[in-house]
């Protein structure tokens, strides 16, 4: 744990010794990369559709029928069942339970970058880069860092307390200059000595992502309905950097 300043605050090798005693260490797996395992057999049976996007669900005893807005597939199609894992803005919730309150934003959002080839980011404060090292820093907001997967890559995530999440667009060329922009705002409210600026620094644009953070509330009723079923952050209310979707995993 650090403080503003990356001065090293606290630190303990429980995690390590839990790893030796029963021989589970901590790791952040790569989300593009459990998405590739994942879809890979899909992908070989000729059944992953992009570019799909629901407009409405409806079901019977017997199945459900899936209509979609895109110019390949105008025509509905009838499948089993359905799991609704479309996110916290899901259509599928909309369909099942219509009187279900939208997602609440937190007033704040979140920088999460991944730096690649982080042994030769020697710019970075090598107690931050280090291996089997979580780095964590909570006062106004939140910092965390680890090394994820096998490749040499390290995550870094901040959040920040704001009125309004991040604005869209489907620009690429726009969105890498307003997070460039939003992101020295933030960093210029933080002491140059803290981590956050080397991270900063040393990660691609094209390898930033910038968004707001919602929850929802609570289901007091069921997270399925006949032959649809809700997963993910469709149905959970837990905000993403407190573990739950890994639970759920």
């Amino acid at each position: 744990i650090i403080n503003g300043h990356g001065d090293v605050i606290s630190s303990s090798n429980r995690l390590a010794d839990y790893g030796k005693r029963f021989g589970f260490f901590l790791g952040d797996t790569v989300r593009a990369e459990l998405v590739d395992i994942l879809k890979e057999p899909i992908e070989k049976t000729g059944n992953l559709h992009y570019n799909h996007n629901v407009i409405d669900i409806t079901q019977d005893p017997d199945g459900v029928m899936i209509y979609f807005e895109n110019e390949k597939q105008k025509k509905p199609i009838r499948v089993d069942m359905v799991v609704g894992a479309d996110g916290i803005h899901s259509t599928v919730v909309k369909k099942i339970f219509p009187q279900t309150p939208p997602p609440i934003y937190t007033k704040e959002n979140i920088f999460y970058g991944v730096i690649d080839h982080i042994d030769q980011q020697t710019s970075i404060n090598s107690s931050i880069r280090a291996k089997n090292t979580l780095t964590q820093y909570i006062d106004r907001d939140e910092f965390i860092t680890c090394r994820i997967g096998q490749k040499g890559e390290m995550m870094w995530a901040a959040t920040y307390q704001s009125d309004a999440p991040p604005p869209t667009s489907g620009d690429s060329e726009w969105t890498e200059i307003n997070n460039r922009r939003e992101l020295y705002n933030v960093l210029k409210k933080i002491p140059k000595a803290h981590p956050i600026h080397e991270c900063a620094a040393a990660t691609d644009q094209k390898r930033l992502l910038h968004f707001g953070l919602y929850y929802r509330q609570h289901r007091k009723d069921e997270w399925h309905r006949g032959r649809i079923c809700l997963l993910g952050d469709s149905c959970h209310a837990t905000l993403p950097y407190v573990g739950q979707g890994v639970i759920m995993a």
